[in-house]
C-alpha cells in the first residue's frame, strides 16, 4: 500500500512538474509577443521570464494542492476516470507546448495542422472542467492556456487564417491575439519607407562593378551593388517581398562603400545597404533559435551596455593572463573541436591590461596653457577592450597640440554594429544615449579614432531624422564628430622635431570606411609623411578591403579570407616593417593573417606612430 502511494505520488509529482513548465513556457512566449517588441521576435525578455516564473510557480503550486486534496486521498467517486482525464489532458497540453515551440523554430509544417485538430483539442481543454469540481478546473484550464499558446504561435508565426468553426472553440481572449497578430502582419517595410529617390538614384551604368570585391570574386550580378539595388527596388515598388535569399545577399555584402567611391550619380548605398538589412531582419526570413540566441546575446544584450562587455573584457584577460589559451592552443585539445571552432579560438583578440577608463581621466588639459580647443574623445567598445593603448595614444597627441580632452568613463557603443546588422531601432537608442552623455553644443569638436565608428557617428541625422526631440541636436553632432586624421590636419597639428628620428618604412591599409564612407584618404598620409625618419611605402590596392568588415571575418569566413590572403599579397612585396590602419578591425583581421603565416610585421594606427615619435623627442629632450 505505501509503496503503491509513493508510486503514485512520484508518478503525479513529475506530471506536475512537466505541466507547470509547459505552460510556463507557453506564457512566457506569448508573453514576449505582447511586451518585447512589434515585430513578434520571442525575444528572451526579462518580462517574458519573468511571465514563466510566475505562471509556473502559481501552475505548480495549483496542481499540488489539488493532489494533495482530491488524487491522493483517493476519495469521492468517479475518482479514477477523473485522474484519467487530467493525465490525458496533462499530455495534450504538454504535447501542444512543445509543439508550439517546434514550429516557432520552423520545425513543423503548417500543412499538417487542420481546423479539425484545432477544433478537436480545444474542445477537451475547454470543456473538461464541466465534469469536474472546481479544485478540477484548475487543470482543465491549465491545458486550454498550453493550446492558446498553441495557437496564438502558431497564428503570429505564420498569420493563419482561423475558420469560424475553429474559432467558436476558442476562448474569447484568443482574440486578443488577433490583434497582435495583425500588428505583426503590418509590420515595418523600412525599404518601402524609405525615400523612393534614394532607391532610383542607381543607373545601372556598371561602373560600380571594377570596384566591387564579392563581384570581383563571383562575377554573379547579383553579387554586385546594381544587383542588390536591384532587388532593394523591387521590394520597394512592391514587386518582391524579402526572402532568404535577399537576406542572404545583403549580409554577402561587405559594405565596404567601394561603390560609392566609384558612382558618378552620388548613389548612397550606406543607406540602402542598413535599411535593406533592417528589411531582412524585420521579416524574420533568417530566424532560428542559434541565430537568435547569438543576436540577442551580442546585440540586444552585450553591446548595449559597456559595462557588461567590460566584464567579458576581464574574464578573456584572465583566461589569456593565466595560461590558459596557451594551454588550449598547445595541448592538442583544439584538434578534437569543429573546424569552425578552431577557427573562431585562432581569431581571439588579445585583451589590454588596462581599460581605458583607467589609463584616462574623466578630464585632461593640454600640455600648452590655455587650451585651444575643448574636445571629446569616444573610446569605443570593442577599441576600449582590444585598443585601448591607441586610445591612449589619441589622448596624448590631442594633448600636444592645445586640446583640452573630455573623456567621459564606461561609454555606450556608437550603434554601428546594429545599424549594419539590421537592428536600426538600438542603433537609435545609443545614438539618443551618446548625444545625452556628450551634447555637442559643449565641444569643438567630437574625436573619434576608429574608422567604422566614424562612419556611423557622422550619420546620426539621418538615423534620427523622425525623430523631433534628437535631430536638431544630431545635425550638430554630425558637424561636430572628427576623425582623428582629419582633425589634426585641420588645427595644423605640430610634426615632431628631428630629435624623434627613427629609421623604420610604413605601408598604409585604407580602412574602407575611412576612405570610402568618410572621404579621408590624405590626411593619415600626410601625418604618417611629417614623422622625421618614417618611410612611406605606396600599397597597391591600399583601398581595397581586406575582408574585415565590422564582423564579416566571422559570419563569412570564406570570402574574408580570401580578401585577407589578397590583400597580405601585396603587404609582403612592399617589404615593409609596419603596417598602419586607422581601423580596429582592420587592425585585428590583418594581424591575425600575419600571425598564420608568421611573419614579423607590425600592425600599428598612425596615431600611435605620431605619438611614439613626440615621446622619443620628448625623452630626448629631457636627457
Amino acid at each position: 500500500m505505501i509503496e503503491e502511494y509513493h508510486r503514485r505520488f512520484s508518478l503525479e509529482w513529475l506530471i506536475t512538474l512537466s505541466s507547470s513548465f509547459g505552460r510556463g513556457v507557453v506564457v512566457a512566449f506569448v508573453f514576449s509577443i505582447a511586451f518585447a517588441n512589434p515585430a513578434v521576435q520571442f525575444a528572451l525578455s526579462w518580462k517574458a521570464w519573468a511571465s514563466f516564473l510566475i505562471i509556473a510557480w502559481l501552475s505548480f503550486w495549483g496542481c499540488r494542492a489539488f493532489f494533495s486534496t482530491n488524487l491522493l486521498t483517493n476519495s469521492g467517486a468517479g475518482q479514477p476516470s477523473r485522474r484519467r482525464w487530467f493525465y490525458g489532458l496533462t499530455v495534450l497540453g504538454l504535447g501542444g507546448t512543445f509543439a508550439a515551440m517546434a514550429y516557432s523554430l520552423r520545425g513543423i509544417s503548417q500543412e499538417k495542422l487542420s481546423d479539425v485538430g484545432f477544433a478537436g483539442f480545444f474542445v477537451i481543454g475547454r470543456h473538461a472542467s464541466l465534469f469536474a469540481d472546481d479544485s478540477f478546473l484548475t487543470c482543465g484550464r491549465g491545458a486550454e492556456c498550453a493550446f492558446t499558446g498553441w495557437v496564438a504561435v502558431l497564428m503570429l508565426e505564420s498569420e493563419l487564417v482561423v475558420s469560424n468553426r475553429v474559432r467558436a472553440t476558442l476562448p474569447d481572449w484568443i482574440m486578443l491575439v488577433e490583434l497582435a497578430q495583425s500588428v505583426a502582419s503590418s509590420r515595418r517595410s523600412y525599404l518601402e519607407d524609405l525615400d523612393y529617390s534614394i532607391v532610383q538614384q542607381c543607373m545601372h551604368c556598371g561602373l560600380c562593378l571594377p570596384n566591387c570585391p564579392t563581384y570581383d570574386a563571383t562575377k554573379l550580378e547579383r553579387n554586385s551593388p546594381r544587383g542588390r539595388i536591384a532587388l532593394m527596388r523591387s521590394i520597394a515598388d512592391g514587386e518582391l517581398t524579402a526572402t532568404e535569399e535577399f537576406a542572404d545577399e545583403m549580409y554577402f555584402c561587405l559594405g565596404c562603400l567601394a561603390c560609392m567611391t566609384a558612382c558618378p550619380a552620388g548613389v548612397n548605398y550606406a543607406e540602402l545597404f542598413e535599411q535593406a538589412r533592417a528589411e531582412a531582419e524585420s521579416a524574420e526570413v533568417l530566424t532560428s533559435l542559434r541565430r537568435r540566441f547569438i543576436r540577442f546575446i551580442t546585440l540586444k544584450w552585450l553591446f548595449m551596455d559597456h559595462s557588461r562587455l567590460q566584464v567579458l573584457g576581464l574574464v578573456m584577460r584572465l583566461y589569456q593572463q593565466l595560461g590558459f589559451q596557451w594551454l588550449v592552443r598547445n595541448s592538442g585539445v583544439m584538434a578534437l573541436m569543429p573546424e569552425r571552432l578552431r577557427e573562431l579560438e585562432a581569431m581571439t583578440p588579445t585583451i589590454q591590461p588596462r581599460f581605458s577608463d583607467e589609463l584616462i581621466a574623466p578630464r585632461t588639459l593640454p600640455d600648452e596653457s590655455p587650451a585651444r580647443y575643448r574636445v571629446a574623445l569616444l573610446t569605443g567598445c570593442a577599441q576600449d577592450l582590444i585598443f585601448s593603448d591607441v586610445n591612449l595614444d589619441t589622448l596624448e597627441v590631442l594633448k600636444q597640440n592645445g586640446c583640452e580632452v573630455v573623456t567621459p568613463p564606461n561609454q555606450p557603443c556608437c550603434g554601428s554594429l546594429h545599424a549594419h546588422n539590421g537592428e536600426r531601432e538600438a542603433a537609435k537608442d545609443l545614438a539618443r544615449r551618446q548625444i545625452d552623455l556628450l551634447p555637442p553644443e559643449s565641444f569643438d569638436a567630437i574625436i573619434t579614432n576608429a574608422a567604422g565608428c566614424g562612419s556611423h557617428l557622422k550619420h546620426y541625422a539621418s538615423l534620427l531624422k523622425e525623430d523631433p526631440v534628437y535631430y536638431e541636436r544630431a545635425e550638430e553632432w554630425e558637424r561636430k564628430v572628427k576623425d582623428i586624421h582629419e582633425w589634426l590636419v585641420a588645427i595644423e597639428f605640430r610634426p615632431p622635431g628631428d630629435a624623434a628620428n627613427l629609421s623604420q618604412r610604413v605601408t598604409y591599409h585604407e580602412a574602407c570606411h575611412l576612405c570610402h564612407g568618410q572621404k579621408i584618404t590624405a590626411q593619415p598620409r600626410e601625418i604618417l609623411k611629417a614623422i622625421p625618419g618614417l618611410e612611406l611605402a605606396e600599397l597597391p590596392e591600399s583601398n581595397w578591403c581586406c575582408g574585415s568588415a565590422g564582423i564579416y571575418n566571422i559570419v563569412q569566413p570564406e570570402m574574408a579570407n580570401e580578401l585577407l590572403d589578397r590583400k597580405l599579397g601585396h603587404i609582403n612585396a612592399i617589404g615593409a616593417s609596419t603596417v598602419a590602419t586607422g581601423n580596429p578591425g582592420c587592425l585585428l583581421h590583418i594581424q591575425n593573417g600575419v600571425r598564420q603565416q608568421g611573419k614579423n610585421l607590425r600592425l600599428a594606427h598612425p596615431v600611435s606612430l605620431l605619438a611614439e615619435a613626440y615621446r622619443r623627442e620628448a625623452s630626448r629632450a629631457n636627457a
